[in-house]
């Protein structure tokens, strides 16, 4: 049996600490976790979910890929109707944007389905893990649902911002400004993505304002004049890890 770790999904919470609108000196560090595409397991998993297969066929290949790694046809069976309960559906485009509802919508299509390969991959390593430990399969699911309720509310988070950044595209240009919440718990990488620009079709490498940590309250918006790019504002702070696939933030000194 091969032996996988996890690909890290989440993005880190807010904590309870007050809403902070400047940088907190000192080596605190977050992590954020692009879309897992550069995954061979998940690249192939992608394409048999977008293929279109029968059911029957379908499971065949998704047991051809994780066979090796010990998932069982019963785990791998359960998992698959637990990810059929959430939507692969994207919000309505605004107006004006086709029937695809634009670049950046058909780039979140194109994302999410790596994130949905991604939990099936995951969770069906999961709960064959606690199977092994004894669990039934019924309750090793049961036990899945917190993780299944976490991608869920991700997924629909990533998926809003996406179609408010499109909205705000169609009013004020492919170039939009990052704004902060104060209010909010902010992040190291929202507080430093404040008052910068990105595009509208390439998005971030912390991803869409609104979307990059639970209870995100960034949002897009026209852009600051003679403002730089988000990236290149939070270059700065990236240490990139190729060995786990993060990116991890750290506040200036």
């Amino acid at each position: 049996m091969k032996k996988r770790r996890d690909i890290e999904l989440a993005t880190p919470g807010t904590t309870d600490a007050e809403p902070q609108t400047t940088p907190v000196a000192g080596e605190q560090y977050h992590e954020v976790t692009p879309p897992p595409q550069d995954d061979s397991l998940v690249a192939e998993i992608i394409l048999v979910l977008a293929a279109g297969y029968t059911a029957k066929k379908t499971l065949g290949l998704l047991l051809n890929i994780l066979t090796p790694y010990g998932v069982t046809k019963e785990v791998l069976i359960g998992m698959l109707r637990v990810a059929a309960r959430g939507s692969a559906t994207v919000p309505n485009a605004p107006k004006g944007f086709g029937g695809d509802g634009g670049v950046t919508l058909r780039a979140a299509r194109t994302q999410e389905r790596a994130y949905r390969a991604a939990y099936i991959l995951n969770a069906a390593m999961r709960v064959q893990k606690e199977v092994e430990h004894d669990k039934t399969i019924r309750t090793a699911l049961a036990d899945e649902s917190l993780n299944y309720r976490r991608h869920e509310s991700a997924r629909k988070g990533r998926l809003s911002a996406v179609a408010r950044v499109e909205q705000d595209a169609k009013k004020f240009g492919p170039l939009l400004g990052w704004y902060l919440n104060p209010l909010k718990n902010n992040e190291i990488e929202c507080i430093t993505a404040n008052g910068h620009n990105f595009y509208a079709d390439e998005g971030t490498v912390i991803g869409y304002p609104g979307a990059v940590h639970p209870f995100c309250g960034c949002k897009s918006g026209p852009p600051h004049e003679g403002a730089g790019l988000v990236n290149d504002a939070v270059a700065g702070i990236l240490k990139h890890v190729p060995a786990k696939k993060t990116y991890k933030l750290r506040s200036s000194s």
